[in-house]
């Protein structure tokens, strides 16, 4: 569906989404980030959640290592 607007006497046709990225920019930032760095992102997001692993497995050891020493 076109936009048509009647001002001073000119008929302008505009398409529905020619300025939809202007009211939406999180939808522009998205694609624009998401396409250019898709790899990098989620790459990022792996290690992250490896990191976190890790830490909680070293935070955690101590208490289990002792456990099983006591034999409880």
């Amino acid at each position: 569906m076109h936009d048509t607007r009647l001002i001073v006497g000119i008929l302008l046709h505009r398409p529905d989404g020619s300025f939809i990225w202007f009211l939406n920019p999180l939808k522009s930032m998205r694609y624009i980030l998401w396409h250019n760095y898709k790899w990098i992102i989620l790459k990022a997001i792996l290690a992250v959640l490896l990191i976190l692993l890790i830490g909680l497995f070293f935070y955690s050891m101590p208490g289990y290592m002792v456990k099983k020493m006591l034999g409880t």
